[in-house]
C-alpha cells in the first residue's frame, strides 16, 4: 500500500507538540519533578528564598508583659500582677491562699475608713495600694491583728469548717466557735474566761458574728504572737504574718506570694490599724510602682509603708492546721 503523504494542518499540529515537550524537558520548574531528583522535593532550592509557611519556622511573638498593677482589677490576683520573671506559687482549690487570693477588693478610686466612717489620711498616695472588702465591726475592735483573725474567720466560714474557728484570747483561753453555736458563752473575769450556758444550738451568721465580737474584745497582738512561732524568710506562705508588739503593736499579713525560676521569692502585705480601720494593701516604700517586697531584698527592721517590723516578727499561726478541740 502507498504511504499517504502528511498533510500540512497534521504536521504543523505534530510540530507544536514536540515543541511543548521539549519546553517542559528544559524547564527548571518541571523537570526535576518529572525525572523524580532531590530538588523536586524540595521547591525552596528553585527560588533560593523557600516558600511562605514550608519548612519555616514561625517566630513566636513574645508574650505581652502585663503591668504590675491593673487598677480595673476587682480581685487580689486581678488588680497585681507578679513583676516580670515570676509567678504566682500554686495554692490548692480551696486553699486560704485561693480564698484571699480571689478577695474582692474596692475599686481604684475606693479609700480606707475607719470604724466610724471617717477616711484614713493618704494624701500623697504612698501607703495604700488597694483595699480589700473585709468586714468589720462598727466600733473601734478590729485593729491589725483583729483584721487577721477576722480574714482567717471569713475563711473557715465560707469552707463550713466551723471547727477551725478557733482563737486564743489574751488569757491563754481558747475560744471555739464549735462550742458557742451549741449555746455556750465565754463569761471572762478577773480569775479568767470560762464557758457558761447561753442559749440554744445557732448556726447563723449572726451568731457568728457575735462571736467574732467577743473575739476581737479579748484578743490583740500579744495574744496572736503567743500562739504563733518563727518562720524564715525563704519559707514564707500566704497567711504568716509579721507582727511587732510592744507599745505600738502591729499585724500585718502576707496575702500573696510569687517565685521566679531560681526559687526567689516575693510577697505582698496587708494590714488594718489603730484606730479600727480597713484591711488594705500596701505599698512597697522602695518601689513606687511596685508592691512586691522581695525576699533576697529583706533586712531589718524591714520598712513598710506603714510601719516598722524587726528581725523575728515574721511568724507562722496555727489556725491551718488540723488539731483537737479541747474541752474547758
Amino acid at each position: 500500500m502507498a504511504r499517504r503523504p502528511m498533510r500540512e494542518k497534521e504536521a504543523i499540529i505534530i510540530s507544536g507538540v514536540l515543541g511543548l515537550v521539549i519546553l517542559l524537558l528544559a524547564s527548571p520548574l518541571w523537570a526535576p519533578m518529572i525525572w523524580n531528583t532531590p530538588e523536586a522535593k524540595n521547591p525552596q532550592s528553585i527560588s533560593g528564598g523557600g516558600l511562605k509557611g514550608t519548612d519555616k519556622e514561625k517566630k513566636e511573638k513574645p508574650q505581652k508583659e502585663l503591668p504590675v498593677v491593673d487598677e480595673t482589677g476587682l480581685m487580689l490576683k486581678t488588680r497585681i500582677n507578679p513583676p516580670h520573671g515570676y509567678k504566682r506559687t500554686e495554692e490548692e482549690k480551696d486553699s486560704f491562699g485561693e480564698f484571699v487570693r480571689n478577695y474582692e477588693i474596692k475599686k481604684s478610686t475606693g479609700v480606707v475608713k475607719y470604724w466610724d466612717g471617717q477616711k484614713k489620711k493618704d494624701e500623697d498616695k504612698t501607703i495604700v495600694q488597694a483595699v480589700f472588702k473585709l468586714p468589720m465591726e462598727k466600733e473601734d475592735l478590729q485593729r491589725s491583728a483583729g483584721a487577721v483573725i477576722r480574714m482567717y474567720a471569713e475563711y473557715f466560714w465560707a469552707q463550713g469548717e466551723y471547727d477551725k474557728i478557733s482563737f486564743q484570747l489574751i488569757n491563754g483561753f481558747q475560744a471555739d466557735f464549735s462550742k458557742w453555736r451549741e449555746g455556750y458563752r465565754i463569761r471572762t473575769g478577773a480569775a479568767g474566761s470560762m464557758w457558761v450556758n447561753g442559749g440554744s444550738e445557732d448556726d447563723s451568721k449572726e451568731n457568728f458574728k457575735k462571736y467574732l465580737h467577743t473575739v476581737l474584745t479579748y484578743t490583740s497582738a500579744a495574744s496572736m504572737k503567743k500562739e504563733s512561732k518563727k518562720v524564715k524568710k525563704q519559707d514564707i506562705r500566704i497567711g504568716d504574718i509579721l507582727l511587732q508588739d510592744g507599745t505600738s503593736p502591729e499585724v500585718a499579713m502576707i496575702v500573696d506570694v510569687c517565685e521566679n525560676t531560681q526559687g526567689q521569692k516575693a510577697f505582698l502585705l496587708a494590714k488594718g490599724g489603730k484606730p479600727a480601720q480597713q484591711f488594705y494593701l500596701m505599698k512597697n516604700p522602695a518601689n513606687e510602682s511596685d508592691p512586691w517586697y522581695y525576699v533576697d531584698e529583706v533586712t531589718y527592721p524591714l520598712k513598710t509603708a506603714d510601719g516598722d517590723f524587726a528581725k523575728g516578727s515574721l511568724r507562722r499561726l496555727p489556725y491551718l492546721e488540723d488539731k483537737q478541740t479541747t474541752p474547758q
